[in-house]
């Protein structure tokens, strides 16, 4: 027997299906090869998942410490934010996201899209901040990657994750996009 509820969190999620694919289409092809290199890749930093979040997020305040700003931990010296547990939070949620994309690499557009777009859709609550903010984060993981992995990154392997990156990014900046285009103002 379906509640009322059910229905809606359905509803709301064919509604954001439809609206993913309405947005700019960065539709993603991986290939075996690809979706493996990924997942191996994976195993090998997702063990230690809190220490390459905060990394990634220490990288990402130094190369643009005015997004630190947009943070509840925004007055956190760089060096004491590990301790901090809105920072370790935040970078253990973002590191879940990665995951989840890895463990759905064979469906990245229907699996993930809608998450990503919805989660995109939420940034426009945060004052300050700037679709812009999501470009970083490419850079960030793919230099973390790098040192955790050192020469087993491939440069194969770096283009692969790019890829999926960049294809995230897209999600999150066209939830992004409809929100603030939706958003009712106040007079």
């Amino acid at each position: 027997m379906g509640c009322t509820s059910s229905l809606v969190v359905a509803n709301k999620k064919e509604k954001l299906k439809h609206m993913c694919s309405q947005s700019h289409k960065a539709n993603i092809v991986l290939t075996e090869s690809d979706k493996h290199s990924i997942q191996k890749s994976w195993q090998l930093v997702s063990n230690n998942m809190p220490a390459v979040g905060a990394k990634i997020f220490l990288l990402i305040f130094a190369l643009n410490p005015h997004v630190k700003k947009l943070f509840p931990f925004r007055d956190v010296p760089d060096d004491l934010c590990v301790r901090d547990k809105d920072f370790r939070g935040h970078a253990s949620r973002f590191m879940q996201a990665v995951g989840a994309a890895v463990d759905n690499i064979d469906d990245l557009e229907n699996a993930m899209a809608p998450l990503l777009f919805g989660l995109g859709q939420q940034h426009v609550h945060y004052q300050g901040f700037k679709p812009e903010n999501f470009d970083i984060f490419v850079a960030a993981i793919l230099e973390v990657l790098q040192h955790e992995m050192g020469r087993k990154l491939t440069d194969s392997m770096k283009e692969t994750w790019r890829r999926v990156l960049e294809f995230m990014i897209s999600k999150l900046k066209d939830g992004y996009e409809n929100a603030m285009k939706t958003k009712v103002n106040p007079l």
